[in-house]
C-alpha cells in the first residue's frame, strides 16, 4: 500500500471539500477507502460532507464504519446524531448523543444538540435542561443561550427569550440573535428598539438582507413608504430572488394604490414561494384588487387551508364575497372569523355593515 499516494489522493479530496467542489471530493475521499478502508481521516470527512449535503444514510454508514474502529471517539457519536436527525430517527440520535456525553461529559456542543432533539420532540423540559448544562460548561456558549431563547419564544415566554437575546446582543456580534430581538421588539411595538438594531446590524453586515427586509417591513407598519422600498431595491440588488422583499414591495405598491404593479411584485413572489400562506394572502389581494375575484378567492382558501386557525383569511375570504356580490358568503366567513378572534375589530364593523344592508 502506497501511503504518499493515499495521501496525496486525501489532501486532494480535503482541497476539493474545501472548494464546495463536492462530486470530486466524494471521489477522492472514496478513493482512498478504496485504497485504505480503515482511514479515519477519509472516513470523517466524508461523513461530513455527505451530512453537509443532506444525505444523511451516507454520512451514517461512514461514521458506523469510523465507530467500529474507534467506538470511543465522541465527535463521531456527536455527529452521527445529526445525520440520524436528518433521517427523522430521533432513537438512535438520542442514544448516540448520550453515548458521546458518557464517553465526554463536558462536551457542549453534544448537550447543545441533545436540547436541539428535545426541543424538536416537545420535550421542552428537558430540552431547557440539556442547554443549561451546555451553559454551565461555558457561560458564554452562544448557539445554546441562542437555541434556549428560540425553545423560550416557541413556549411563549417572550420575556425570558427577550432577556436572553438581550443579553447575547450586548456582548457578542452574532446576527441571529440580533435579529430575532429586533423581530420582537418590533412585534411588541416597540418600533424604535427594533429600527435601532436593524441599523445596527445593517452597518455591520451589509449583506444581512433579512435586516433590512424587516426594517422595511417595520415601516411599513409605520407608514413610512417610500424609505421601506429603498431599503427593498438594495435587497433586491444584492439577491434578485430574496422572495420576502418582492412580497414586501407589492404590500408597499398595494397601499399606494398602484395594483397593477403590486400584482407584479406578487407574481413574482408566489413563484418563489407557492405554499407560503403570507407570500398566498398578499398575492389574493393583488389578484382581489385587480377585479381578479374568482382567482383571488381560490387563493384565500389555500390560506384557510395552510393556517386555518388565522381569522385574518377568513376575513379578506369575506372581503372577496363581497367583491362578488355575494353577501350571504361574506357573512358566513366574517362569522366565522369573529368565533376564532371576537375582539376584531375589523370582522365587527364589516359584519354590522353587511347587517345595515
Amino acid at each position: 500500500m502506497n501511503q504518499d499516494f493515499i495521501q496525496e489522493c486525501l489532501d486532494k479530496a480535503i482541497s476539493y471539500h474545501k472548494q464546495n467542489k463536492i462530486h470530486q471530493a466524494q471521489l477522492y475521499y472514496l478513493k482512498v477507502l478504496n485504497l485504505d478502508s480503515k482511514n479515519l481521516s477519509a472516513l470523517y470527512l466524508l461523513g461530513t460532507l455527505e451530512c453537509s449535503i443532506k444525505n444523511y444514510e451516507s454520512a451514517c454508514k461512514s461514521f458506523q464504519r469510523y465507530l467500529k474502529i474507534d467506538p470511543q471517539n465522541s465527535e463521531i457519536h456527536n455527529n452521527i446524531s445529526l445525520a440520524y436527525l436528518g433521517l427523522n430517527d430521533f432513537l438512535n440520535a438520542e442514544y448516540s448523543l448520550k453515548r458521546a456525553l458518557e464517553l465526554n461529559l463536558q462536551y457542549k456542543q453534544a448537550w447543545n444538540n441533545l436540547g436541539n432533539l428535545y426541543k424538536q420532540l416537545k420535550k421542552y423540559n428537558e430540552a431547557i435542561e440539556s442547554y443549561m448544562q451546555a451553559m454551565s460548561i461555558d457561560i458564554n456558549y452562544i448557539d445554546a443561550q441562542y437555541n434556549c431563547a428560540l425553545l423560550n419564544i416557541e413556549i411563549g415566554d417572550n420575556k425570558l427569550a427577550k432577556k436572553q437575546l438581550q443579553k447575547i446582543h450586548k456582548n457578542q456580534n452574532h446576527q441571529e440573535s440580533s435579529l430575532l430581538l429586533a423581530n420582537l421588539y418590533k412585534k411588541e411595538g416597540q418600533y424604535e428598539q427594533a429600527k435601532n438594531i436593524y441599523l445596527n446590524l445593517i452597518e455591520k453586515f451589509p449583506q444581512n438582507l433579512a435586516a433590512y427586509n424587516n426594517l422595511s417591513s417595520l415601516l411599513i407598519d409605520t407608514n413610512d413608504l417610500d424609505q421601506a422600498q429603498s431599503f427593498l431595491e438594495i435587497v433586491i440588488k444584492i439577491d434578485p430572488n430574496y422572495n420576502e422583499a418582492y412580497n414586501n414591495l407589492s404590500i408597499i405598491t398595494r397601499l399606494n394604490k398602484d395594483y397593477e404593479k403590486s400584482f407584479y411584485y406578487a407574481s413574482i413572489a408566489i413563484r418563489f414561494s407557492p405554499n407560503n400562506h403570507l407570500v398566498l394572502n398578499n398575492f389574493a389581494l393583488s389578484l382581489l384588487y385587480t377585479e381578479q375575484i374568482s382567482l383571488a378567492i381560490l387563493q384565500f382558501k389555500k390560506c384557510i387551508k395552510i393556517c386555518p386557525d388565522s381569522n385574518v383569511y377568513y376575513e379578506n375570504l369575506a372581503l372577496a364575497y363581497q367583491h362578488n356580490k355575494e353577501p350571504e358568503l361574506s357573512q358566513k366567513y366574517l362569522e366565522i372569523a369573529l368565533q376564532i378572534n371576537p375582539s376584531s375589530t375589523n370582522a365587527q364593523s364589516k359584519l354590522a355593515q353587511l347587517n345595515e344592508t
